[in-house]
């Protein structure tokens, strides 16, 4: 897979997890690699050292490749007794000597001492853990250039040479802590054995805060850390003293930390604990893990790395002017942008859709009712009249009796015409009449009448009805029906009873006639049949119509009983899709977006969705909305609730209304990931095109949520917002296709601190991200961390809660004594360049810039109170695109103004608040169309922050 169209930049690397933080920071990094190529390529190579089995939270696969667990070659235990016992036969140990140690404590394990780590690798140094390093220095060495001779074009060997070491720990253990500054070193004396350059040393380092554990145990996390933090300022420092230090080796230059070498090139601290991130390790270690396989060969981490050079010389070495102390470490987030829709998003959206198919229920049945019974009324119409009705061929038999009386043979003819027209002519006359309209059947015209409306209103219509008037609309057709059901059995039809009894009246009359001219002891079937043919053939017209009216109240009867049915179904539709989307019932393939190799992609923690929910108001456009009807919400009403024609009052039960919904979704797979992929197509084709002539940036549709990936990227460092200490330097990287809408888009946040990286269009397939963000945060003191007081004040505390001294906690006491005599120095160096006068001033410029954030701060709560109060949205994305541009601005300013300098204040705080000025007067503006009480409500916050803006003027 090509991830740019231009070769790429790598060096041979190695990631080096320490303890269980950083092996689990390893485990994830090859995830990620593997996730990415589908293999680890030649030049990266992994080393997993812990003192302990790998913990929980790696990814499900469970990567243990290259990890040694070191406690399978040492007995810890054993040398710290040895080492009290015996001290002239381990003279490398010297500085664990008084040092607090318990040997039975230390047969468990390092137990968060950083000293016992730093043991661990001291006795494994040559025969564990420096052949491992080797092993892979050299492999690198052969490997790298034999992948970019196979590979020209897509990568290129660094002309250097140098390799490239990450290191992943946390500073708060005993293994990570204890090997950590001994392992940067080595590793960059061991890496000249395989490579002509040494190489260059990058950490990745979780503090105590992402730790989830009991506050009785925070303390010893929290002191560890402070120790580990200071060693590594003091070590970075190139005013300290050389460090010697004492090896089982006798190679040269490997027994001294030099005083122009700290431990790290770069070093990079993370905690968590900024509004955007999480302050779980679970979840840092994965980003950082991400990270980490950017740098190593995407396209960001050749912007990372030629943009990090410059930072070596801007601002990491430069000093803190309240302390004097290095700037020498940064801090880092990443977000990435993904398309953000799979299958389970539709699913959801269409069970959204079902949810609100009752809503308008009451508003808008009356808008159907009149339709519903010209529709009714019209389709009763046009059934089969009197005349389509041919009276059935059912001859007449009569048996002269040969004797009785005038009276009983016509009383015996006119129970024979009863007995016909009962047990023949009726029956066979209503087995006709079922032919034309089956009374125990529903209206086919009524039910296709009201498909029809269903799919022309809500699905096929130019203009389509809301789909939560369905509801009412299906109540319109019931209140219909019911009201034809009543006319009908309240109308002036014949009665079948009647007809008959006309009948037999009309046979007596005809028979009293013919006693007349024949004594009734002649009759023969002959003189009869006539008279009783003329008596039903004058009233079948009256017969028919009878049957027919019965017929038709039968129809509508079972065709209301249907409507009813359905309309129970729709009910328990609705109430099981709001249980089938908020229980969460998903598909398993669905849970993640997809790749091109078609397996689900593991969501991460650090992923936001670039287009709006689907199940947002405005997360499709008209044609989209106009095909999810069709192809996808039509086929589940229709195939749950519409297909209902007969009258089964089991299908409206809660359980086969389920499984005709569940059976309607899976059929959908395929019409799902066509929708999808047609609206991912559409989206794709917005976001690589960028904007459009004469389109303002707000107006994008992915404004709003590349400014939010844009956010929630900020660095994962906590750092002091009182100003007192030197800004650091922020960069943000953005890689995507080249020519895509961010970099139009992140201008008002980012402006000039804002780098590109471009990826192949393919590189969206494979990973299911259209976008990543790494915003980078370089050049901040230890005291700038906004919890290193507490981490301070926790050493306090846990020292004299063990009996510790202060020195115990650092990995040698001379360490300690140096670096004490060094911040003593670097205090008077630091008097020395700064008198009582001109520290002053920096303390009072630096109040006025805080006081001017803090105004700053209560104008842009207020201005974003009114943003969400106002009803147009229109002018509330005007009102953020002003605010969000002019904060950006004023951020830019306050961060490079020079605090020592009060006519650069001065002048700076006067462009500020020019800015908020021209801010409140376009506020002003752009509501200007508002409701008379809503331009009131704006009027009076402007005046109010005016008022305030006069009254900071003043002041100064």
């Amino acid at each position: 897979m090509r991830l740019s169209n231009s070769p790429i930049v790598v060096r041979p690397t190695l990631i080096v997890g320490l303890g269980g933080t950083g092996v689990l920071v390893c485990q994830w990094a090859e995830h990620y690699i593997r996730e990415l190529f589908g293999h680890v390529p030649s030049f990266i190579r992994f080393l997993k050292l812990d003192t302990d089995a790998c913990d929980d939270g790696g990814p499900p696969e469970g990567i243990l490749s290259d990890f040694i667990n070191l406690f399978h070659y040492v007995d810890v235990g054993e040398v710290v007794r040895d080492n009290a016992s015996y001290p002239e036969f381990h003279p490398h140990l010297d500085w664990m000597r008084g040092f607090r140690e318990d040997a039975t404590f230390a047969d468990y394990g390092c137990q968060g001492i950083p000293r016992l780590g730093r043991l661990v690798f001291f006795e494994l140094r040559e025969t564990v853990i420096h052949e491992a390093v080797a092993t892979r220095f050299s492999s690198l060495r052969t490997s790298t250039q034999q992948i970019v001779e196979e590979q020209p074009d897509q990568f290129i060997l660094a002309a250097d040479g140098a390799p490239a070491v990450h290191i992943a720990s946390s500073v708060c253990g005993g293994t990570g802590a204890g090997m950590l500054i001994d392992m940067a070193y080595n590793l960059r004396w061991w890496s000249r054995e395989s490579f002509p350059k040494p190489a260059e040393v990058i950490g990745h380092l979780l503090l105590p805060d992402a730790f989830r554990v009991d506050p009785m145990l925070r303390p010893k996390l929290e002191a560890t850390a402070s120790a580990t933090l200071d060693q590594i300022e003091f070590l970075s420092d190139e005013r300290r003293p050389d460090i010697r230090v004492r090896y089982r080796s006798d190679r040269a230059g490997e027994d001294c930390f030099r005083r122009d070498t700290g431990p790290f090139n770069f070093l990079y601290l993370l905690n968590g604990q900024v509004d955007m991130g999480s302050g779980d390790r679970k979840h840092l270690v994965r980003q950082i893990a991400r990270v980490i396989r950017a740098m190593a060969f995407e396209p960001l981490g050749q912007q990372v790395r030629s943009d990090a050079n410059n930072k070596l010389a801007e601002i990491l070495p430069q000093r803190d002017p309240v302390n004097n102390h290095r700037q020498c470490f940064s801090s880092y987030g990443l977000w990435c942008g993904t398309p953000g829709h799979g299958r389970a998003n539709i699913e959801s959206r269409i069970l959204a859709e079902l949810e609100t198919l009752g809503e308008d229920r009451q508003q808008a049945r009356a808008y159907y009712r009149q339709e519903v019974q010209t529709r009714i009324a019209a389709a009763l119409g046009s059934t089969p009249g009197v005349s389509e009705f041919i009276q059935p061929a059912a001859a007449f038999r009569w048996d002269p009796p040969g004797r009785g009386t005038s009276q009983e043979i016509l009383s015996g003819v006119l129970q024979s015409v009863r007995r016909y027209v009962e047990t023949s002519l009726l029956p066979a006359a209503r087995k006709d009449g079922e032919k034309i309209q089956d009374p125990n059947k529903p209206f086919d015209r009524l039910l296709e009448a009201a498909d029809e409306m269903f799919s022309r209103d809500f699905f096929t219509a130019e203009q389509l009805k809301p789909i939560s008037q369905i509801g009412a609309c299906l109540d319109a057709w019931v209140e219909g029906l019911e009201a034809s059901l009543a006319g009908r059995q309240s109308a002036a039809a014949p009665k079948i009873n009647a007809v008959v009894t006309d009948i037999l009246a009309a046979v007596r009359q005809g028979l009293d006639g013919l006693e007349q001219r024949v004594p009734a002891l002649s009759w023969t079937s002959t003189d009869i049949s006539p008279l009783i043919s003329e008596a039903i053939d004058g009233r079948w017209n009256a017969m028919a119509e009878a049957i027919l009216h019965e017929n038709s109240v039968g129809a509508v009867k079972n065709t209301l009983r249907v409507f009813s049915i359905r309309k129970q179904a729709l009910d328990a539709l609705i109430e099981l899709a709001w249980k089938r989307r908020t229980g969460g019932e998903r598909n398993q393939w669905g849970n993640a977006p997809g790749r091109s190799n078609g397996s689900p992609r593991m969501a991460d923690f650090f992923t936001t969705p670039l287009c709006a929910s689907l199940e947002s108001d405005n997360a499709l456009d008209s044609v989209s909305e106009r095909d999810l009807r069709q192809s996808l919400i039509r086929p589940v009403l229709f195939g749950i609730v519409m297909s209902i024609r007969e009258v089964k009052p089991d299908l409206a039960d809660v359980r086969a209304v389920e499984e005709r919904l569940a059976q309607n979704l899976g059929q959908l797979a395929g019409e799902m990931k066509r929708f999808l992929r047609d609206i991912e197509n559409h989206g794709w084709d917005l976001f690589r095109n960028g904007l459009a002539d004469h389109q303002a940036s707000n107006e994008h549709p992915y404004y709003r949520s590349i400014c939010e990936i844009w956010r929630l990227a900020e660095p994962k460092i906590d750092l002091s917002k009182s100003r007192k200490y030197a800004a650091p330097l922020d960069v943000t990287v953005a890689q995507h296709v080249s020519g895509s809408c961010v970099p139009q888009l992140l201008t008002h946040n980012c402006e000039i601190s804002l780098r590109e990286a471009n990826v192949d269009d393919n590189y969206r397939h494979i990973t299911g991200e259209w976008l990543q963000i790494l915003r980078l945060r370089y050049g901040f003191c230890l005291e700038a961390i906004s919890r290193y007081s507490k981490y301070v004040a926790a050493t306090d505390e846990y020292v004299r809660r063990m009996g510790f001294e202060f020195s115990d906690l650092w990995m040698d006491k001379s360490w300690y004594v140096s670096y004490q005599n060094a911040l003593a120095e670097w205090r008077s160096q630091g008097n020395g360049q700064k008198d009582t006068m001109e520290r002053r001033t920096y303390e009072a410029n630096a109040a006025k810039v805080g006081s001017l954030r803090k105004l700053l701060d209560s104008v842009s709560e207020r201005l974003r109170h009114q943003m969400r109060s106002v009803t147009e949205a229109e002018v509330g994305i005007r009102m953020a695109e002003l605010h969000g541009g002019t904060s950006s601005r004023i951020d830019l300013m306050l961060h490079t103004m020079p605090l020592a300098d009060s006519e650069a204040v001065r002048q700076g705080l006067g462009r500020c608040l020019a800015l908020v000025d021209t801010l409140l007067q376009n506020v002003a503006q752009c509501t200007s169309g508002l409701p008379e009480k809503e331009r009131h409500a704006v009027n009076e916050m402007l005046e109010g922050c005016r008022g305030d803006v006069r009254g900071f003027r003043e002041s100064m």
